[in-house]
């Protein structure tokens, strides 16, 4: 669709497309790269400033146009994601493919990652809607959540919550890499319970792959568990116990589902009969 402004007299009249007149500034890119480098955040940095520039920079403009998302609203930096928010109640993450889900699957679609992660729900905060599906990228919807602070002390209620997302990820094969309290927070679907999950689980990857390839898997994991109990103030759990130590000496071969998932369900009765 075309406008046409005329001038004063003499002067040439000028046209052009009317959507013209609505296309914004191309800031977000330029404001995200400045932050992350700001803040020195290397692996961000490599795939979303040298390798993947590109890219990157289209799915900023499309995200200027569409969603009316700038650089203040930038909610934070990870290791392989960017997170902005979206309205009142939602998130917008920007996500690289470099990442352990799709490095240890057989796929790097985006939509096959969110449908192999609905089984952990809601444990695990839904993706609701994938708007980017890329050759280095995805971006998608998230809801909200309130991050849980390393200054609380953990409740009954808190900790069970982490150890059912511990059994929920177990009971499908899988391991993540990072369960910390900045990948963990409260949320509630409607006319459910206020609860802990895990919103970010792009480090999701297969559990006995790991098992065969990394002698110490367990430890990333085992170091969380060991901050959540000096951070619950009630102390230890025995089952908890005994499920970190079967984890870190148990063979591949002799790795028994079953077994954990008991421990698991034994160590949430302990945790809120406290």
């Amino acid at each position: 669709m075309f406008k046409t402004l005329f001038f004063a007299k003499g002067q040439k009249k000028f046209s052009f497309f009317l959507t013209d007149i609505y296309i914004m500034p191309k800031r977000l890119y330029p404001s995200l790269v400045k932050k992350i480098k700001s803040e020195h955040r290397n692996h961000l940095e490599e795939k979303m400033v040298n390798s993947g520039a590109h890219e990157m920079k289209k799915i900023c403009e499309d995200l200027e146009h569409r969603y009316h998302v700038s650089g203040k609203d930038l909610m934070g930096l990870g290791t392989s994601c960017i997170a902005l928010k979206y309205g009142r109640d939602e998130v917008i993450k920007v996500c690289s493919k470099h990442i352990k889900y799709f490095h240890c699957s057989k796929t790097t679609s985006a939509r096959d990652f969110q449908k192999n992660m609905k089984p952990l729900q809601p444990e695990l905060l839904p993706m609701k809607d994938i708007i980017y599906d890329g050759k280095d990228f995805f971006v998608y919807v998230q809801d909200r959540c309130q991050p849980l602070s390393k200054k609380s002390k953990i409740s009954r209620r808190d900790f069970a919550d982490i150890i059912g997302i511990i059994q929920a990820i177990f009971s499908q094969g899988l391991l993540v890499g990072q369960l910390k309290p900045k990948n963990l927070g409260y949320w509630s679907s409607q006319g459910e319970r206020r609860q802990l999950v895990l919103f970010d689980y792009h480090s999701m990857h297969n559990l006995h792959d790991r098992m065969k390839s990394k002698t110490q898997w367990w430890h990333s994991l085992d170091k969380s568990l060991e901050y959540y109990c000096r951070s619950f103030s009630k102390g230890k759990t025995s089952s908890l116990e005994k499920f970190r130590q079967y984890i870190r000496t148990v063979k591949s071969k002799d790795y028994d589902r079953e077994k954990v998932n008991r421990l698991l369900d034994k160590a949430q009765e302990e945790v809120l009969s406290h």
